[in-house]
């Protein structure tokens, strides 16, 4: 009976714990042109890494679910293994440019479609950490922007409709 007790009594659980990330999470929309690549250490045939001698990195490009200063989630194909604090490579990709960080597996979630992989980051140095904050910035901005209230539509030059977003400061997008 204590045990049906402590169910019944229940108020909340692990899934309930604050989230650990140290910084805001800011989602990437599906059309934002940035692409995500995970590179993850090859697994013998028990799933176990690779020894250093014949380690080999596979390339995973997968769907940005959010970025934060510190690191990022990212959607991977279903076949895609690791374990959390593993070693990986990060690659964020945009308009020809790339930025290639260290991180480590912060968590590794596999379903029936799809993984599910939490990064921390790990700089190599102060200028690609420049690099992605530039990034990051616009990630927060357009997370921030939001369809203005209805009948706030208006005509440019040629008569043609456009829509009106804003933003959290005041910013305006047409």
């Amino acid at each position: 009976m204590p045990l049906f007790n402590y169910l019944f009594n229940f108020k909340g659980g692990a899934f309930l714990k604050r989230d650990k990330r140290r910084a805001p999470r800011y989602p990437v929309g599906e059309i934002f042109p940035v692409k995500g690549i995970v590179s993850l250490c090859g697994r013998d045939n028990k799933g176990n890494p690779l020894p250093k001698e014949k380690e080999t990195w596979q390339n995973w490009s997968g769907r940005l679910i959010n970025l934060s200063s510190s690191g990022a989630s990212i959607q991977l194909a279903a076949s895609a293994l690791a374990s959390r604090g593993h070693v990986c490579r990060f690659k964020l990709s945009l308009d020809g440019q790339q930025i290639e960080m260290e991180g480590l597996i912060a968590y590794f979630r596999t379903f029936a479609q799809y993984s599910l992989c939490g990064l921390s980051f790990t700089f190599p140095n102060e200028a690609t950490q420049k690099t992605y904050q530039q990034l990051l910035e616009m990630v927060m901005i357009g997370a921030s922007i939001e369809p203005a209230a209805k009948g706030l539509f208006g005509k440019d030059s040629k008569g043609m409709a456009k829509e009106i977003y804003q933003g959290d400061r005041k910013s305006t997008r047409l």
